[in-house]
């Protein structure tokens, strides 16, 4: 057990990084106690003139076995950490005869700091200097760092990451709506002959706000609903021919529709891959026929395994399969043969939801005679999936999300990692330029506002820094990425500390972990009761003040 004591906390965490990287597996305590081997005492101390930080490194009886004082820019703390850790590092490095390959490299991915540099216009050889100067990395390392950011920086060079942003088209119609579902949706239907009004409407809102993305560039699109592919493909080719026509698509953009099994047809499929979709979520839920009747769905199973052969035949090579458990008399037996059923089709990309029961849908009103799983057995569904779909090579990057390396929804990713997205038809919202807007349901009311100049906003609000410091909290721990203590600091400037004590008592009970790069994020288990964790840490960060500069 190894004491850290520091009458300053900025730098706790950088601290105990690297003594976790000495001696891996160790526990740390921040008081005195019997049953340490040795204490890290850190002392920061400012005048006027300059900040020193002064190090030692004492065992149980203070006696002083190594110090150092020295001056730190503590306004800066890229540079004052950067300081501390390399004067650390030597004080371990003496004491275990020991040098880390990396060397005080603990809490950042190191490709990002060649890649960075790289994108400043430097040299290798001064990319190799500054970090093997700078963080003591070794030779063998530093050139790994540089060819991985090579190799990444060549393969991401086409992403406008300063610029690309996301588009939502809602089709918001089906030809009947499901007993669980609570979006917007109207029957087709009754619509067929109105279905030029939604697109003129549509059009309108397109070119409007085209003209204010000028030197902008759209990186995903995606058409849900409502279920486009009952809307048929020349609509949706009208409808990306005018996409194209008003916005900067990037030309290795995601473009993806989703389709309910009985609308699939090869004419729909071709009539997509021409206009460019190059991705498909193909709505399953169930593989038991009586299941997705009770469920209120238009499909049979069989259906769904044909759809998906003709998704195939067709030539997309990104299909997700969306998936519901906690169904009614749903028992964990039938949900694992339904993953194992699901998975023999070999998608890519697979989403598990449990099942909400939504105020003003028909299970709302029949909730009382459902007989729904209860909970321990719902997180056992929950769990199940995590195992089942990490046996077949899927990885977790979301609470609900599954997918093969490299085949996540950039589109979605987007919305959990705080992307700007925008949004078109009724009751579709948009995150942009700091401001979160959403529009009228009312289909109806969207086609007349257009028409009329009239306002079709629902709502709209400008999002303060410290909340979009708890969504940040909020959507990136939905996500394996979690979240990052310094990008945190830096962009909300809010403390990390008070959030870090919450996760780490989480730590304990296997259901938070912090990764090798230094950030926090939930484990399955966690992801069970991510509400409350999440509330904790949004309650701490509310009685937390800003962090002081100077």
């Amino acid at each position: 057990m190894i004491g850290i004591l520091l009458n300053d906390t900025a730098y706790e965490q950088d601290i105990r990084e690297l003594l976790m990287a000495f001696y891996p597996g160790e526990t740390f305590v921040h008081e005195k106690q019997d049953d340490v081997d040795f204490y890290v005492e850190g002392t920061c101390t400012q005048n006027a003139d300059e900040t020193k930080f002064g190090l030692k490194i004492t065992d149980p009886t203070g006696t002083v076995s190594d110090e150092t004082v020295f001056p730190i820019d503590y306004d800066v703390r890229l540079n004052a950490k950067t300081t501390i850790k390399k004067e650390l590092y030597g004080m371990l490095k003496k004491r275990t005869g020991k040098e880390l390959p990396w060397g005080t490299l603990t809490g950042i991915r190191p490709t990002k700091i060649a890649m960075t540099r790289l994108d400043q216009g430097e040299n290798e050889e001064s990319i190799r200097s500054f970090m093997r100067d700078m963080y003591l990395t070794s030779k063998e390392k530093i050139d790994l760092s540089v060819e991985v950011a090579k190799r990444e920086r060549e393969l991401l060079s086409h992403i406008d990451y300063e610029n690309g942003y996301s588009l939502y088209v809602g089709i918001p119609f089906c030809p009947t709506t499901c007993l669980y579902c609570s979006f917007t949706s109207y029957p087709i239907g009754a619509w067929e002959k109105k279905v030029h009004l939604y697109l003129k409407a549509l059009f309108k809102e397109l070119d409007y706000v085209a003209e204010k993305m000028k030197g902008r560039t759209l990186d995903t699109i995606y058409f849900g609903g409502g279920t486009p592919s009952y809307f048929g493909g020349d609509a949706i080719a009208i409808i990306m021919t005018a996409i194209r026509r008003c916005f900067d698509v990037t030309g290795d953009a995601e473009i993806t529709f989703e389709a309910n099994p009985d609308s699939v047809t090869d004419k729909l499929l071709h009539r997509m891959r021409a206009e460019g979709f190059n991705r498909v979520s193909l709505g399953v839920q169930d593989n038991h026929d009586a299941m997705l009747k009770k469920l209120g769905r238009p499909h049979t199973y069989a259906q769904t395994v044909a759809a998906f052969q003709k998704i195939r035949k067709a030539g997309f090579r990104n299909v997700s399969l969306d998936l519901m458990y906690g169904l009614p008399g749903q028992t964990l037996t039938e949900w694992q043969e339904t993953l194992n059923d699901v998975l023999r089709m070999n998608p890519e990309h697979c989403s598990c939801y449990g099942l909400k029961i939504e105020e003003g849908t028909p299970f709302y009103d029949m909730k009382d005679v459902l007989n729904l799983p209860d909970d321990d057995t719902q997180a056992d569904m929950y769990l199940a999936a995590v195992e089942i779909l990490r046996d077949r090579g899927f990885r977790q990057y979301e609470v609900s999300n599954f997918a093969r390396k490299g085949l996540y929804s950039r589109h979605n990713y987007k919305y959990w990692t705080g992307g700007e997205y925008l949004g078109f038809g009724p009751s579709a919202s948009s995150d942009f330029a700091g401001k979160r807007f959403t529009l009228i349901a009312d289909l109806q009311g969207y086609i007349n506002g257009i028409r009329t100049g009239g306002d079709i906003m629902d709502d709209i609000q400008e999002i303060p820094l410290r909340e979009r410091a708890g969504e940040y909290i909020m959507l990136r721990l939905r996500t394996n990425g979690g979240v990052d203590p310094q990008e945190y600091e830096n962009t909300y400037m809010l403390p990390f500390a008070p959030l870090e004590a919450i996760l780490r008592k989480h730590e304990t009970y296997g259901r938070a972990v912090q990764n090798a790069d230094g950030r926090w994020a939930l484990t399955p288990k966690g992801y069970l009761v991510s509400n409350d964790i999440i509330s904790d840490l949004l309650i701490a960060q509310d009685k937390a003040g800003g962090i002081k500069r100077g």
